[in-house]
């Protein structure tokens, strides 16, 4: 029986979107007779899924380390703390081969060193990259050797690996392509909101320097977006919910409202016409993808796979950048075609019904099979 540890590099103190494909994977590779074990940040350790992991007697090693720590890369402190923990957790359950599932595309350098250095076959997962972050000089040849070694490494989008290949100056020769499990039926079809005020919902963790709700709030803040029947509604919790609830107070916007997290995303998009999601750094965002499911369309920035599922002004609306002027420009045309929303939402369901698979989590496990 072949061993497969996961490891998740998520810092996040809940049970994000980018974790729902190695920890399905991890349940269906144990229902087929892999023996699995798990390796988490104490952030998710009380998460309803880690838990379900237990109760299938599966071992899951938890690292202490400080929320602080967490986000410091490749510096003096981190490195002798993190290779300590995950390389003991290594050591006892003795591994076939690793899964590094990454939130971003550098976060599991740590866990790949400790794999290079004990000969043991792994697995890269980039659930998103950040345009702006470029490593250190001296963090270039582990990054390198990371990516170089990797059994193959999973993207989300072509764009995402051209990032990283640009950033690192090297060209990744074992990349697959992924998609994350939805949390909509495909065959999700709420009825369309018959009202006079636009409602737009942002879908996303209150998280500016990702996702832009900051961008979006400039645009708002126009004499002419105040002034239309229109209502944003954004639904998420995260690190940066108090700052924008002042930024909203500071700059009185009205129309907008904070939902909060809500488990069944159907409910919203049986109450709003579109998605608005302003990020400044993605994968492929589930957001997008569950929107579409629902028939409803996406103004969305052009970052990462956006641009894979959407093509502008037809199934959905394009900013050229996570910039006002741009997002502003890209609210208007859709405004301006108010009376095609519905058809233009039914666009973006065949669309994704073409795109996205019946069975993500099969696909990857399948691919990640091929390479045990």
């Amino acid at each position: 029986m072949r061993k497969i540890a996961f490891v998740a590099t998520n810092d996040y103190p809940a049970f994000g979107g980018s974790e729902y494909l190695w920890f399905q994977a991890l349940i269906r590779m144990h229902d087929t007779g892999y023996e699995v074990g798990a390796s988490v940040n104490h952030m998710v350790a009380s998460c309803d899924q880690i838990q379900q992991i237990r109760d299938l007697n599966r071992p899951v090693f938890i690292r202490s380390i400080s929320p602080i720590l967490e986000r410091l890369h490749i510096e003096r402190i981190r490195p002798r703390m993190r290779e300590d923990s995950s390389g003991a957790w290594l050591d006892r359950f003795e591994p076939d081969f690793v899964v590094i599932s990454q939130g971003a595309s550098y976060d599991g350098w740590w866990c790949a060193r400790q794999c290079r250095n004990k000969g043991i076959p792994y697995i890269l997962i980039v659930q998103a990259v950040v345009d702006t972050y470029w490593p250190l000089d001296q963090q270039l040849d582990e990054l390198v050797g990371m990516y170089g070694e990797a059994k193959g490494v999973f993207f989300l989008s072509p764009k995402n690996k051209k990032t990283v290949e640009k950033q690192l100056g090297m060209e990744i020769l074992r990349s697959v392509w992924m998609q994350n499990p939805y949390n909509v039926s495909n065959e999700a079809a709420p009825e369309w909101p018959n009202e006079s005020t636009a409602k737009l919902a942002c879908v996303a963790r209150l998280e500016p320097p990702s996702k832009g709700q900051d961008v979006l709030f400039e645009v708002l803040n126009q004499n002419k977006w105040r002034s239309r029947p229109l209502a944003v509604r954004l639904f998420g919790m995260g690190r940066q919910s108090e700052a924008l609830r002042r930024l909203a107070r500071l700059w009185r916007l009205d129309n907008v409202e904070f939902r909060g997290f809500v488990d069944n995303i159907e409910t919203v998009w049986a109450d709003h016409h579109a998605l608005v999601l302003p990020s400044r750094s993605e994968g492929l965002p589930l957001a997008v993808v569950e929107a579409m499911f629902c028939s409803r369309f996406c103004v969305v920035t052009d970052i990462a796979g956006n641009a894979d599922m959407i093509e502008d002004n037809v199934n959905g609306f394009i900013a050229g950048a996570p910039h006002p002027e741009l997002l502003d420009d890209a609210m208007e045309r859709a405004w301006n075609r108010r009376d095609e929303w519905q058809q233009i939402g039914r666009l973006a369901g065949e669309t994704v019904r073409n795109t996205i698979s019946i069975d993500p989590v099969g696909n990857f496990v399948e691919a990640l099979s091929a390479l045990l």
